[in-house]
């Protein structure tokens, strides 16, 4: 079995219509009924909605599992991560899929947004946009050239999971291959696996770990063996809390909240990873502002295992905070009105 992954310009059109719908659900929780800035952002929805539909041709299925959002079988990563609130309100919904069928009018978008908003009688009015039909429960047979995939997500989301990451990584993605890479835990029938990083090679210099299910007790950070971290407890993220708190100064300093020249790069030469071997090639991040950049240095405690994601969060705001006020310090300094 085989599913198309989503193309760039798919997942383009979708990063745009989870930023509508994220401010959509904005103003539907400002704006009583009948306002019309919600008039205005339910045609606005409507609009992303097609535009999906025309770079998919034909219906989209938009998944929400464990706060985190799946076009077809792609996990939207970052999309996951900057519209978390939106994740909770849809989950808050009992909403698990969207299907956005042919016909999505201003009326169908507005009474998803109600829907989303926490009106769940909206979901009755819903026609040409299908809540949860890719379930558990789904019929066996399904309109709209989407069978396949809607019986993958019916064998349980953590399918789902494993298809989107062997996808991402140009591999086929079939059943018996998931079967493949679980056989080795079938002596540990009753405890919990994880699919995570596999933990560090035995020669780092040359071997790299890669992705694969483990037992979860096995789980470590993606670290050097030689860096112990023992069991802790959450807390906000240095590196999300002094990166922004840097954004913010700088921004403040310079006048503008973007890099000279308008872009900043860091070249990763290949090789020159210590935990394991790579990369294969040299990689080159990008940012334009500093704030880009100080989300990445949070963002990556998260990849990385070390922080979950309300710390790097958390972390983005008190960050802020301190910035705004250690520039405040500063420049009465500068002006000479600071009292010993």
């Amino acid at each position: 079995m085989s599913v198309r992954a989503p193309g760039d310009a798919e997942i383009r059109v979708t990063r745009d219509l989870l930023r509508t719908l994220s401010s959509t659900r904005q103003f539907y929780t400002l704006y009583p009924s009948g306002h019309p800035r919600r008039q205005e952002a339910a045609r606005e929805l409507r609009n992303a909605v097609r535009d999906l539909r025309e770079s998919r041709g034909g219906p989209v299925v938009l998944f929400v599992s464990d706060r985190n959002f799946y076009l077809g079988p792609t996990l939207l990563a970052w999309e996951s991560l900057t519209h978390l609130r939106l994740a909770a309100s849809l989950e808050e919904a009992g909403v698990q899929s969207i299907e956005f069928l042919d016909g999505v009018d201003d009326v169908e978008a507005d009474a998803l947004m109600r829907l989303v908003a926490g009106d769940l009688a909206a979901r009755d009015e819903l026609r040409a946009i299908s809540i949860n039909r890719a379930g558990p429960n789904a019929p066996a047979t399904v309109q709209g050239g989407f069978n396949e995939l809607l019986q993958s997500y019916a064998s349980g989301l953590e399918l789902l999971r494993q298809t989107a990451a062997r996808l991402l990584a140009g591999r086929p993605a079939d059943l018996d291959a998931t079967v493949r890479l679980t056989e080795h835990l079938a002596d540990h029938i009753g405890e919990i696996a994880v699919r995570t990083w596999r933990g560090p090679p035995e020669d780092p210099t040359t071997q790299d770990s890669r992705v694969g299910w483990i037992r979860a007790v096995e789980w470590v950070p993606y670290q050097a063996p030689t860096f112990v971290t023992p069991a802790f407890a959450g807390y906000v993220s240095g590196h999300s809390t002094f990166s922004r708190a840097a954004a913010e100064v700088l921004a403040a300093f310079t006048g503008t909240p973007y890099f000279p020249g308008g872009l900043f790069e860091w070249t990763v030469p290949a090789g020159s990873l210590r935990v394991e071997s790579g990369p294969s090639e040299d990689v080159t991040l990008q940012w334009a502002t500093y704030f880009d950049a100080a989300d990445s240095a949070g963002a990556s405690r998260i990849f990385m295992g070390i922080h979950i994601r309300a710390d790097d969060l958390e972390g983005r705001r008190v960050g802020a905070q301190c910035g705004t006020a250690a520039w405040a310090v500063a420049q009465r300094y500068f002006h000479g009105s600071s009292r010993a």
